[in-house]
């Protein structure tokens, strides 16, 4: 629960809110885009979740 929380933990969480946030505004830009154009912003906002992914599961323990 939130009162096992690390200082670690809440500091990732409130450093990620606002950049998910970001990404979802850019996944709705991005469905208003040209074909390619949208292909490429998906790549861009699928390799910046992949990277929040790593660090949310080191957080977990899950990666070392």
């Amino acid at each position: 629960g939130e009162a096992h929380a690390t200082d670690a933990a809440r500091r990732f969480a409130v450093d990620t809110r606002p950049r998910l946030a970001d990404l979802a505004v850019a996944v709705r830009a991005a469905e208003q885009m040209p074909a390619q154009r949208r292909r490429t912003a998906y790549r861009s906002i699928g390799a910046e979740l992949d990277r929040l992914e790593v660090t949310l599961l080191r957080h977990l323990g899950v990666q070392g």
